[in-house]
């Protein structure tokens, strides 16, 4: 990808030089019949997770308010400052479209990282370790009837 850094990641001329790259990272599943947004910026390096996020913005913006809810991976992205910033920005920015968001691969120190994202979203956002238990909150919310 040949995006200047320079390019702020959610403006309109990086998601165009974005698209390509990162449109198989951004897809909607089908979950015990719900659409869950996964966005996938496991194992990303900062170049992929600022294109990953201009497509999830993207995506998200197509939608009604509060409908999305999201699975990010986030298993073996390589810990760096720009990256959490790249993703509080997103997770500020989607705030009128997410209904709920599970964080998926959460391990170690990065748990507290993203705790803090997670602390700060006015959206419900939740850290899991494993796959299946965030897919079951996605869908259940926290008091399962």
């Amino acid at each position: 990808m040949s995006t200047k850094p320079t390019l702020p990641w959610h403006s309109p001329q990086f998601y165009r030089e974005a698209h390509p790259v990162a449109a198989e990272r951004v897809k909607f599943i089908d979950h015990e019949g719900w659409e869950i947004l996964v966005i996938d910026f496991s194992r990303a390096e900062l170049e992929m997770v600022r294109a990953v996020a201009a497509e999830a913005l993207h995506v998200m913006q197509q939608r009604p308010a509060h409908s999305v809810l999201s699975l990010v991976e986030v298993e073996g992205i390589p810990f760096s400052t720009e990256s959490l910033q790249v993703g509080g920005e997103l997770t500020d920015r989607v705030q009128p479209y997410a209904l709920r968001t599970a964080v998926n691969g959460v391990t170690g120190f990065r748990g507290f990282m993203l705790q803090t994202i997670a602390d700060a979203a006015r959206r419900p956002i939740k850290l899991f370790k494993d796959r299946p238990s965030a897919l079951e909150w996605l869908i259940m919310g926290d008091d399962p009837e």
